[in-house]
């Protein structure tokens, strides 16, 4: 289920005469609520419209030196409470948000100081800091956590890359636990163990013919732990869910292998017996009809499939990964690299860490059992059941979804990891797994509105007034970048002011002045206003409106400058015609430059009498040649003139 997020939150940095060594609140910013606030007060107030306010607000806004209101929230209408008052069938109160503003003054500003001076003056209810809040990340108390570098990666080990991770401690923040059944289709798993006893449920010795789950080997233990280890238990490591319900089906032996018939059993069984998640951390090369229907049965019950893709460092398909229902998984190194074991093909569906993962092992006497319970182990096997706790994770939130659902969840929203391993693209699947990115769901804009100009055309200094939106996100609060883009997907940045950055607020407002697009960015013939959303997880960009751009002829007030025949071709001995009308004499200057503003051509650079003056441009630059097919800018300079205009040449 969404947040809409309405705390007022604040940007991560510190403001204060003696800058604290751990920031707290933002620089230069001061939350005030006034006790009064003038109805129909824009949003945004820069010094020069202060008179707007009471002559008492606008003394203490000078005194304090403040160079900037903006209000925070809009208006409540009589007509919400009212509404919100008939739905609930009682009488609906609510703060006074209208007078909440952000004061912005010096950098330099010691806020605690200012906001507590403030608080104390008879106009203001009440001051404080603009203070910071980031995103809640929970580390578990495991002493070997440090070592699960797939969880939460440092560079703790050498030639690791910090972030190369899951981004599991930022979904303990708000989940651990899955009462879904996970069945691991492996070797069974250890009854005994501290890290997974609570957490592991009646299973089925396929192998075996009986209930008698047992690790003889010790791989299944390894990896039920990387789905389910206890977690924040004080004892050894955290599984992706710290309250699990996973089921062993012994399939393999005591040597690591199994038939396929047995698989395919056990894919039946834990079916049939409520899993809604079955990993697989096995394979062979070899097709089989009957795993592939034991495989489209669990399916269609309504149960995910993740498979291991193989450990040969080739291409070489393997089974059942290479099923249409299941999820096929390839193995990452701690810098987000393709591991040289891992199997890789168009047919893998994602990557996930599985070098040198340090989880739960069996203790006694089997070929990978270890005294400690614990230990480091390679493959692609250890892959597969990173995909499966997500899995879990997600449908601990979503537990109607159906496999379809889950895995498309999981799949897009990864991890790039392409610039690492750019000669693999496409052999990996749609990215790394990322649990954070996969459980969460992305921030959006709920409503919008952009309502001046709301036609269909805008021009050279418009103003676009009163835009608006109101945001949700499922993790923190986004920060949100509010910018004008063109057609061309570039961002109209010189010579337009926006209100750009804002963080943790549930409705966005502002206005933007439009600069002379134009000239600067002269292929313009559409703009979209784009709220750009950046939470703990995701980017995301949304356009609130579009409006289509056309050059408005100005008069300058000196005279009249044009271009005549601006589209020409010098070959057919053409030329572009500068044409201008003075007012007064003086120096004229006339000059093409390219669009990356290089000088191609001076035209005139000379005093000129008052009246008509032409100028004809036949293509050449000032070395002689004729200039390169393409857009070209005139600056005309003249008393009371300063203006740019277009020429495009072809040849």
């Amino acid at each position: 289920m969404h947040i809409i997020w309405s705390l007022v939150l604040g940007v991560a940095v510190a403001a204060s005469a003696a800058p604290d060594a751990s920031p707290t609140y933002s620089l230069g910013q001061v939350l005030v609520k006034f006790r009064a606030m003038p109805s129909g007060i824009g949003r945004s107030l820069a010094s020069q419209q202060f008179s707007l306010l009471s002559a008492s607000a606008q003394e203490l806004l000078t005194r304090y030196q403040v160079q900037s209101l903006r209000r925070i929230f809009p208006a409540v209408t009589a007509s919400s409470t009212t509404s919100f008052s008939a739905i609930l069938n009682k009488n609906v109160t609510v703060p006074d948000l209208y007078a909440w503003c952000v004061l912005r003054v010096s950098s330099t500003t010691d806020i605690t100081d200012l906001a507590a001076r403030m608080r104390r003056e008879p106009q203001v209810e009440n001051a404080e800091p603009n203070y910071f809040v980031s995103a809640l990340e929970t580390t578990p108390n495991d002493p070997s956590f440090g070592l699960q570098w797939f969880h939460k990666n440092t560079g703790q080990f050498s030639g690791g890359l910090a972030g190369a991770d899951l981004r599991s401690t930022f979904v303990w923040s708000h989940l651990t636990a899955s009462t879904v059944k996970i069945a691991v289709l492996d070797t069974g798993i250890s009854s005994t163990h501290a890290d997974l006893v609570a957490n592991t449920i009646a299973g089925r010795n396929i192998v075996d013919n009986n209930a008698v789950t047992e690790d003889g080997y010790g791989h299944g233990t390894h990896v039920a732990g990387i789905i389910g280890a206890r977690g924040n238990n004080g004892v050894g490591v955290a599984g992706i869910l710290w309250t699990a319900q996973l089921m062993p089906v012994r399939v393999l032996d005591n040597s690591g292998t199994g038939t396929m018939a047995d698989v395919a059993e056990g894919i039946a069984w834990a079916a049939d017996n409520g899993a809604k998640i079955e990993n697989m951390s096995l394979g062979g090369t070899g097709a089989s009809s009957i795993l592939e229907d034991a495989v489209n049965y669990a399916y269609g019950l309504g149960v995910l499939i993740v498979a291991s893709a193989g450990n040969d460092g080739t291409e070489t398909v393997q089974y059942p990964c290479r099923y249409d229902n299941v999820v096929c998984v390839a193995a990452t190194d701690h810098a987000d690299k393709i591991a040289t074991f891992s199997t890789r093909g168009s047919w893998v569906d994602i990557a996930a860490p599985g070098e040198n993962i340090f989880s739960t092992l069996a203790t006694g006497a089997c070929p990978l059992c270890d005294p400690t319970g614990y230990g480091y182990l390679d493959g692609t096997s250890m892959a597969s059941p990173m995909v499966a706790g997500v899995a879990g994770l997600i449908l601990a939130r979503h537990p109607s979804w159906t496999p379809t659902q889950v895995r498309t969840q999981i799949l897009t929203n990864v991890t790039d990891i392409n610039a690492r391993n750019p000669t693999l693209t496409g052999k990996f699947g749609t990215g790394r797994l990322n649990a954070a990115a996969a459980v969460f769901q992305k921030p959006a804009v709920v409503t919008s509105i952009a309502l001046t100009p709301d036609n269909t055309n805008i021009a050279n200094g418009s103003i676009i007034t009163n835009y608006a939106m109101s945001l949700s996100s499922d993790a923190s609060a986004p920060q949100v970048r509010v910018s004008l883009i063109n057609q061309l997907n570039q961002e109209l940045g010189v010579g337009t002011t926006t209100q750009v950055i804002v963080a943790g607020e549930l409705n966005v407002s502002g206005n933007i002045h439009l600069g002379a697009i134009s000239t600067t960015y002269p292929l313009t013939s559409r703009i979209i206003l784009r709220a750009t959303l950046v939470d703990d997880f995701f980017t995301v960009s949304s356009d609130l409106k579009t409006w289509n751009f056309s050059e408005t002829e100005s008069i300058p007030v000196g005279g009249a400058a044009a271009v005549w025949n601006p589209l020409f071709d010098p070959r057919n001995r053409q030329s572009a015609t500068v044409r201008l009308t003075l007012n007064r004499a003086g120096h004229v200057r006339v000059r093409i430059f390219t669009t990356a503003g290089r000088l191609v051509q001076t035209l005139a650079d000379e005093e000129t009498a008052a009246g008509v003056r032409t100028w004809d441009w036949s293509g050449t630059n000032t070395q002689g040649s004729l200039a390169a097919s393409g857009l070209y800018l005139v600056h005309i300079q003249a008393p009371g003139v300063d203006t740019i205009k277009k020429m495009v040449l072809v040849k």
